[in-house]
């Protein structure tokens, strides 16, 4: 196996050029991208507040579920 390290800055765009040099062998391969700077909190935060409030938006959506008294439940129905 052969292994390439390279530091690179991430710009706004996020777009990434990347030249190998001349003794990496041809084939496939596979790119990693380790970046220590991300600020996690926010962006779980915020897409969590998201996802919540769809979640929240869905159950108002589904009925109210009926309330059955355990006594009225035919038993032999559920060993079948």
């Amino acid at each position: 196996m052969y292994a390439y390290r390279s530091k690179i800055t991430i710009s706004k765009d996020r777009k990434l050029e990347l030249r190998l040099p001349p003794d990496m062998p041809e084939g496939e391969a596979e790119i990693i991208v380790l970046a220590n700077n991300v600020n996690t909190n926010k962006v779980k935060s915020e897409s969590c507040d998201e996802i919540i409030k769809k979640i929240d938006t869905l159950i108002k959506t589904f009925p109210d579920v009926p309330h059955i008294p355990l006594p009225s439940l035919d038993r032999g129905e559920l060993y079948k």
